[in-house]
C-alpha cells in the first residue's frame, strides 16, 4: 500500500492534500486534519511502511470548498478542439511532496501531523477525485541544488570536446589515422 516512486522520479499513486496555502521544499509544519475525506486519506497514508507516508500538498484557490466546482478538477492534460493547449484547470498542477514524520490520533477523530516538505511536483495525471485526489506526478528536481552539479557537467563537456577536437587535429597531422608517424631511415 502506498505511492510507488519510480527511478525516473514519477511517483505513481501519490494521495493530494488541496488546500489553500503553499508549503515549501525544506519546512516542517504541524496540520490539524479534521475533514473526513482528508482523514481517510491521511489514515491511508500512516496505514503503509513508515518510510513511504508520503503525500502531495497542493495549492487550491478557495480551498476544500472549491473541490468539485469548475475548474478545480485536474484534467489539465485532455485537449479538446476548444483548448488545444490541454490546459483546462485554473487549478495549480506544481505541488510540493510531504512526508508524514509522526501522527497523533486525537479523542474527537482529529489528527495532527508533523509534516516535512521534501520537494517540487508536477502533476502528470489525475486518477481519481473522491474521496480525495490522487495522481501520477513528476518531481522536479531544485535548480540552485542542481547548479553546481550543472556548471561541472558544463565544464567536463567543454574539456572532452576541447580533448576531441585536439584528437581529431593530431589525427590529420599524423596522416590520418591517428596512428604516431615514424621517420625512416633515420
Amino acid at each position: 500500500v502506498g505511492c510507488k516512486v519510480l527511478p525516473s522520479g514519477i511517483i505513481l499513486d501519490l494521495p493530494l492534500w488541496r488546500v489553500q496555502w503553499v508549503e515549501l521544499p525544506g519546512f516542517q509544519n504541524v496540520l490539524n486534519v479534521w475533514q473526513p475525506h482528508y482523514t481517510h486519506m491521511f489514515e491511508a497514508v500512516v496505514a503503509a511502511p513508515k518510510n513511504n507516508w508520503y503525500f502531495g500538498h497542493l495549492h487550491l484557490p478557495g480551498g476544500t470548498e472549491s473541490l468539485g466546482k469548475e475548474g478545480s478538477g485536474l484534467d489539465w492534460r485532455k485537449a479538446s478542439a476548444m483548448e488545444p493547449s490541454g490546459l483546462r484547470t485554473h487549478a495549480p498542477v506544481v505541488g510540493t511532496l510531504m512526508q508524514v514524520r509522526e501522527v497523533a490520533r486525537l479523542e474527537d477523530g482529529r489528527l495532527r501531523l508533523v509534516v516535512q516538505a521534501v520537494e517540487r511536483f508536477a502533476v502528470l495525471r489525475a486518477k481519481r477525485e473522491a474521496p480525495y485526489t490522487v495522481a501520477d506526478v513528476q518531481l522536479l528536481p531544485d535548480r540552485e541544488a542542481c547548479a553546481p552539479h550543472l556548471a561541472r557537467a558544463e565544464v567536463a563537456l567543454a574539456d572532452a570536446a576541447a580533448g576531441r577536437a585536439a584528437t581529431a587535429t593530431a589525427a590529420g597531422e599524423a596522416g590520418g589515422d591517428g596512428a604516431p608517424q615514424v621517420e625512416k631511415g633515420a
